[in-house]
């Protein structure tokens, strides 16, 4: 009997069926010495290709394990890990690829916590626009900067209907414990500096209210001296409609 080698097998002639185990397939061992032609069972190429997350069973792969396991199946919700192989369509937390949502699941929840790294240098949170112009951060020390461009404002929102009255805007000051004085409010400015064109001015403090509710004013004189309420050039300076007014001013021994 002669055996040929063929370079072409026209498989669309082959007859048709089921493929069982002890079954072979035709395979190329480049590596093999001589003809690398060969064959393999179909059992043993099953169980070559298992691996990691892939279990053989005679001519069968299935995936090892159980697997994650997903409930809730809502739309837009986003998924949270609940378990070992397991994860949860968040009801309260949604994402519809624009706006991110957020609800509360009681009253005593916290809707969105953000915990800076030890040592954290750059802002907490940034909100800016399409152009990265700022319009509200959180630095890394709790300041809160409002955008540099045009002018900004802290505003109650509206009330509306018939002779309702307006909402109150609390500043306070942080609390005191047993004799300790009580935080006070304190105002600045950014005045006219003497440097560079591009150098940017320091603010100074123009007004504080104490603990005791007692307003202190950190102005000079009108004559630009500093401030000795001994003297009879004490003056305190004050705008009305725009235009510069002093009032004299005594230190009460």
């Amino acid at each position: 009997m002669t055996i040929q080698k063929v370079d072409v097998v026209d498989i669309h002639s082959l007859p048709t069926d089921s493929v069982a185990s002890g079954d072979f397939l035709a395979f190329s061992d480049e590596n093999e010495a001589g003809d690398p032609c060969n064959k393999v069972t179909i059992d043993n190429f099953v169980s070559a290709i298992a691996g990691s997350g892939l279990s053989a069973s005679g001519i069968q792969l299935s995936t090892s394990g159980s697997g994650a396991t997903l409930t809730g199946s809502t739309d837009n919700t986003v998924c949270t890990v609940t378990g070992a192989d397991a994860i949860q369509g968040e009801a309260n937390l949604t994402f519809d690829g624009n706006t991110l949502g957020i609800v509360t699941g009681s009253s005593a929840a916290v809707p969105l916590t953000v915990t800076g790294a030890s040592g954290q240098s750059v802002n907490l949170v940034t909100i800016e626009n399409s152009s990265n112009e700022n319009f509200v951060s959180v630095g890394s020390t709790g300041t809160i900067l409002l955008g540099i461009e045009g002018t900004r404002k802290i505003q109650v929102e509206n009330v509306s209907g018939s002779n309702v009255a307006g909402k109150h805007l609390d500043l306070r000051s942080g609390k005191s414990t047993g004799s300790g004085l009580g935080g006070s409010i304190r105002l600045y400015t950014a005045g006219t500096g003497a440097g560079s064109a591009t150098g940017v001015n320091n603010h100074s403090e123009a007004l504080r209210i104490w603990y005791d509710k007692k307003v202190d004013f950190k102005i000079s004189t009108n004559d630009g001296t500093t401030l000795n309420t001994m003297s009879a050039a004490a003056y305190l300076p004050i705008k009305v409609g725009g235009t510069d007014y002093f009032l004299p001013l005594y230190e009460e021994m």
